[in-house]
């Protein structure tokens, strides 16, 4: 992995600014393999997996609406990853699928990135709203665009379906699906909400998450509740982006 980054400028910058964030000067990391052992494997994943979608996207700069959306990725990606257990699916699979699940919408956005702003001020970007007015500004909307796209870079089906179906989808049953849409409701109520600066959250979703991976998954809310925790906890404490 760490020769693979080192023919990456940009991803470089990415992997060294992650490892010495907080770190006393005199203990910078000044190069890459220092630095993915110091960040850590899980880490080192979502740096490069971040890297690589803004690549594939045309990222063309940062904006502020940007990294709002990023911030909203990376808070989805946190929440799924932390709620996996309750599914019993793969952690990292689950992170892999929050940070992608609104990756049509990232691609929206590096292309037409003054349209879209127009578009957010009349039309709320948590609700179904937003795909028609997408539809009707660029004759395609995001959850279409994300799903082109994880067929076009061959990805699994289920990426797919998250990519597609996670306005829609209600989380009834025990899929990566369901995960990512509960994933996304307990990001925006800790106050990471789409296309918004970090906003005040809910005093305390932990009851609600729980509830929601119960009737997901079928499991006692008792039982999901430590889970829901840990996923408020760490969504809430990280305010950073990968």
């Amino acid at each position: 992995i760490v020769e693979l980054s080192n023919a990456d400028p940009s991803l470089v910058v990415d992997i060294l600014n992650s490892a010495n964030t907080g770190r006393a000067e005199e203990r910078f990391c000044d190069s890459v393999d220092r630095a993915a052992v110091a960040v850590g494997s899980r880490r080192l994943h979502a740096i490069c997996l971040a890297s690589t979608i803004r690549q594939m996207v045309g990222y063309k700069g940062q904006t502020d609406l940007m990294g709002d959306c990023w911030r909203h990725s990376r808070a989805v990606a946190l929440a799924s990853q932390t709620l996996a257990p309750a599914f019993e699916i793969d952690s990292s699979r689950c992170y892999t699928a929050g940070l992608l699940h609104n990756v049509g919408l990232l691609a929206l956005l590096a292309e037409y990135a003054p349209e879209y702003e127009d578009l957010l001020a009349v039309s709320s970007p948590d609700s179904g709203s937003i795909l028609d007015a997408e539809k009707a500004r660029f004759d395609i909307d995001h959850c279409e665009a994300g799903a082109w796209l994880c067929t076009h870079w061959s990805l699994p089906a289920a990426f797919q379906d998250v990519a597609s179906a996670h306005h829609v989808h209600e989380p009834t049953t025990p899929s990566l699906l369901s995960l990512v849409v509960i994933a996304a409701r307990a990001a925006e109520a800790c106050g990471h909400q789409l296309g918004i600066p970090y906003s005040c959250p809910v005093a305390d979703p932990t009851e609600a998450i729980a509830l929601a991976v119960s009737i997901a998954t079928g499991r006692d809310e008792a039982r999901v509740h430590r889970y829901a925790a840990e996923c408020v906890t760490s969504v809430s404490s990280d305010l950073t982006f990968a």
